[in-house]
């Protein structure tokens, strides 16, 4: 970590974030960096062979977080972070995340990311969808017996 990034209670925030959260810069400002520094990113990913490319989560402080508050119905609650510890060879480390309720009737907000993943699109030179094996992972797939599942016997 630079000495331009920070610890939040739910996870790393840039430089570029802290100014924004601070009121130094607008949240049209931090945009133009974020979209400048994706575009670099892309660029390079792709300049290194890349098949796949991402945006780096530049503009999430935690995508599970930012996922939940834009389903409508979350709502961020005005509490300290909630810890939870963990344990591993290492030692002890807490994890935290930003305390959360349904306030309402949970409700579509809004294509959650759809902006961003525009952006990622339009940086990239290729686009590359979910690939329909990801359909036949082994959790998902129906008993080896089942009508649904063909058989792989090559005997005929």
């Amino acid at each position: 970590m630079t000495g331009d990034e920070r610890t939040c209670s739910h996870g790393r925030v840039n430089g570029r974030t802290t100014r924004r959260l601070a009121g130094e810069i607008t949240p049209a400002q931090l945009k133009a960096i974020e979209d400048a520094e994706i575009a670099k990113l892309v660029a390079r990913q792709e300049e290194i062979g890349l098949q796949g490319v991402t945006d780096g989560e530049f503009r999430r402080v935690d995508w599970l977080m930012d996922f939940k508050f834009g389903i409508g119905g979350v709502e961020q609650v005005d509490a300290a972070a909630v810890k939870v510890p963990f344990r591993n060879e290492s030692g002890g480390v807490d994890w935290s995340f930003v305390p959360y309720r349904i306030g309402a009737r949970l409700h579509h907000n809004g294509t959650i990311f759809g902006d961003d993943f525009t952006f990622l699109r339009s940086a990239a030179k290729v686009c590359t969808r979910m690939s329909p094996t990801w359909f036949t992972c082994s959790a998902c797939r129906p008993p080896a017996t089942s009508p649904a599942r063909p058989s792989t016997s090559t005997a005929a």
